[in-house]
């Protein structure tokens, strides 16, 4: 009997270090994520040159919350998909049709912090400076885009141009709300296909003309 407690205690001994460890770890995963997203949003911040400081931190904070916000809207979509995949994993019916409603609460949320976002923005700074954290959001793929269709197609009409822009507009709108660079730039790809086939629609030969533009900045990139 003695023998018996004595291994229980020492069961129980071990579970209770390896919770403490588990916790420790999953509080250093935390505070290292707090630390990157605060560096991204302080950057962000930074090349929005605001003078006062007060107002420069409260953005910093709302841009971090939401870097936070959104990665745990997402991490719980992942795990709960998991567990999902595997609790139906021989009803394929049932899979997909309790994936999509999963999908769908999760997008509601994420539109839910998008609009609680750019609220709060706004209360901060002017529509100017909330479009500069939009592209940082997005790593500026926006800005570099519409100016990569300017350099390779300098005939697009005001009319033409006016359209690309609205389209990369729509694709940063839904990106910033991406949990990682892979899909906000999946976002940008699946909106240049829509620029292409709309170019394509207007008379206009962009693989041509993107064949012309690349070898034009080889060209400056040798030099």
């Amino acid at each position: 009997m003695n023998n018996l407690r004595s291994s229980f205690h020492g069961i129980l001994f071990f579970l209770i270090i390896l919770s403490g460890s588990l916790q420790a770890q999953d509080n250093q995963v935390t505070d290292e994520y707090t630390r990157v997203v605060n560096e991204r949003a302080k950057k962000i911040v930074d090349s929005l040159a605001i003078n006062d400081s007060a107002e420069a931190r409260a953005v910093q904070q709302i841009i971090a919350n939401q870097y936070i916000q959104l990665n745990q809207v997402h991490d719980h979509r992942d795990q709960e998909k998991a567990q999902l995949r595997e609790r139906y994993s021989e009803d394929k019916k049932v899979l997909e049709k309790k994936i999509e409603e999963l999908e769908s609460h999760t997008e509601k949320r994420v539109s839910e912090l998008h609009h609680s976002f750019l609220n709060k923005l706004a209360k901060q700074i002017d529509e100017q400076k909330i479009d500069r954290v939009k592209d940082g959001l997005t790593y500026y793929v926006m800005p570099i885009t519409y100016r990569n269709y300017l350099e390779m197609l300098p005939t697009l009409t005001e009319r033409q141009k006016l359209q690309l822009w609205e389209y990369l507009k729509e694709a940063r709108e839904i990106a910033m709300d991406k949990g990682s660079s892979k899909e906000k730039h999946a976002v940008f790809g699946k909106y240049k296909g829509k620029i292409n086939n709309y170019l394509s629609a207007e008379g206009m030969e962009t693989e041509e003309a993107r064949r012309v533009w690349e070898a034009k900045l080889r060209g400056r990139q040798k030099g």
